[in-house]
């Protein structure tokens, strides 16, 4: 029965109970999606480490500034690298002076910069809910660009008065017979504001695009299965073991907070009215019996003589019989530090980073293992970068050129070069091609780093662009800073290293021995040099 795999054997014990959904991508996910979307939100709201990692998918992805680098494909276009040259510098100016703009002209909300909207879109929208939403706006109030772009909660994504899912409308998309959106229905308000209006009730039909090729929505999201209309947050697989791990803590707090709230227990066979007289209280504050008050002052008279007396505090001989045990919040026990550390790496696993960066904690690392930790979060952090942010940026900066082309605004390219023909076969993908400058990559060892970028250099294996893209830098701005600066110093008889400078080959046979002594230094104590 189970065709030669023992993992469909029904009459095994352990899996005989497993009976998985074998629905397709968009039956198993769209009608629980808003479920798993609030879940998500919930955590980056009310847990520290979902809320550290989303600040961290913004930190490794996008950085404080997201850099246009053009590199348009001049020979698509049959043109010059000069004209290249000239195109990219040009365009890299304008875009970046609209999209810097403390105005926020990008915006449509008139909150972020353009680098503010690429981190709404990789913190905001793609870590809680797995897709990045928003719309190409026309706004007429006397700016250069009228272009702006508006966000939208994924969550108002949705099939117009609640019809449900079919062939051709799925998740708010109406799609072609070969899966392609061509259509957009968008909830005017969101289904759960606090004030209730017409437009929460109310959806707004978007085409995709304008018959002449301008975009209108950008929607975007990794697919994880075929035919799959929407994405969803990359914790989905954790929530469970996110939830655990927030009880767990919770008793623990209740715990330590228990035995906390009592600093001392006496067990005695004395009335407590007795013992508490022994322990300095009142004696007769109750209007208790002469029988038992005379009781109280035999005593306090017998044991008062005989307290012992530590720094100033009064130490209680207690009557035979009576123990005072002084109360101390317990420890967590190490099995329980074990298996919460188990599920944080789980949780780590989902968000796609390390465990030592998603919970802080270095202090178990060594330099090689940190080292091949960030390694393996910066290539989960690119694969991000190239589906979601890149595009992203993409989509705002062709709508921007498309506008600066029909207004004139790009002088670099020729007279004859219109809207007709920034949409003509791939003129379009042959202009707006290029490379987005986001956050460095970690560096946990800058010397040895440095020393192996120089050599692969040397080897003609990396370029310049790629040393400095490393670092969220363009090269071109680099290299003319550079430039200005031994200009300066050779102005006042100072001689500066520069990019050819051959001084660092004597540390090369040091690299070797610095790499052995680093990978047996712990994080945080850095090996001698």
């Amino acid at each position: 029965m189970a065709g030669g795999f023992e993992g469909a054997n029904h009459l095994d014990r352990a899996l005989s109970t497993w009976i998985p959904n074998l629905g397709s991508a968009d039956s198993q996910l769209l009608h629980v999606k808003d479920e798993l979307d609030a879940k998500a939100n919930d955590l980056t709201h009310n847990d520290s480490y979902t809320a550290g990692a989303a600040d961290k998918w913004r930190d490794s992805i996008v950085g404080s500034h997201y850099k246009l680098n053009s590199k348009p494909n001049y020979a698509y276009l049959g043109l010059s690298p000069a004209w290249a040259q000239e195109f990219a510098d040009e365009a890299e100016s304008k875009f970046h002076l609209w999209g810097d703009s403390g105005n926020h002209w990008v915006d449509a909300s008139g909150m972020n910069t353009f680098t503010g909207l690429v981190r709404l879109a990789i913190g905001g929208q793609a870590f809680s809910h797995g897709e990045i939403l928003a719309t190409a706006e026309w706004i007429r109030d006397g700016r250069q660009i009228n272009t702006a772009i508006q966000m939208i909660d994924p969550t108002r994504l949705s099939n117009p008065n609640g019809l449900p899912d079919s062939q051709t409308l799925r998740g708010g998309r109406k799609r072609n017979k070969w899966g392609r959106a061509t259509r957009y229905f968008i909830r005017q308000g969101h289904p759960h504001d606090l004030y209730s209006d017409y437009r929460q009730m109310s959806w707004k039909e978007v085409a995709a695009r304008k018959p002449w090729g301008r975009q209108q929505v950008i929607h975007l999201l990794e697919q994880q299965r075929v035919d799959q209309s929407r994405g969803f947050a990359a914790l989905v697989t954790a929530l469970k073991t996110i939830r655990t791990r927030r009880k767990l803590s919770d008793v623990e707090l209740q715990n330590v907070s228990l035995n906390a709230m009592y600093a001392a227990a006496l067990e005695t066979d004395l009335p407590p009215e007795v013992a508490a007289a022994v322990l300095g209280g009142d004696t007769d504050s109750n209007g208790d019996s002469a029988a038992y008050g005379q009781l109280v002052n035999q005593l306090a008279n017998y044991f008062g003589d005989k307290s012992v007396m530590l720094d100033g505090v009064k130490v209680p001989v207690l009557p035979p019989g009576t123990k005072l045990k002084m109360q101390r919040a317990a420890a967590q026990a190490n099995s329980q530090f074990s298996f919460e550390n188990s599920l944080l790496r789980s949780e780590a696993r989902a968000a796609g980073l390390s465990f030592e960066e998603y919970t802080g904690d270095y202090t178990q690392t060594n330099m090689a293992s940190a080292r091949a930790a960030s390694g393996e979060t910066w290539k989960t952090m690119l694969g991000r970068k190239a589906m979601l942010a890149d595009p992203f940026a993409n989509s705002i900066f062709a709508l921007w050129l498309e506008e600066s082309i029909s207004k004139g605004l790009i002088e670099s390219l020729p007279k004859n070069f219109n809207v007709a023909a920034f949409y003509q076969g791939h003129n379009k993908e042959a202009l707006c091609k290029c490379r987005w400058l986001g956050a460095a990559k970690p560096v946990v060892n800058p010397k040895d780093e440095a020393l192996a970028e120089r050599m692969l250099q040397e080897d003609g294996a990396m370029t310049y662009e790629e040393r400095y893209a490393k670092k969220g830098q363009d090269w071109r701005e680099g290299m003319d800073q550079l430039k200005r600066e031994q200009d300066y110093a050779k102005s006042i008889g100072l001689a500066l290293p520069g990019p050819d400078d051959k001084s660092s080959q004597a540390n090369k046979s040091r690299g070797q021995e610095d790499d052995d002594e680093n990978n047996n230094a712990t994080a945080g104590e850095p090996a001698d040099e």
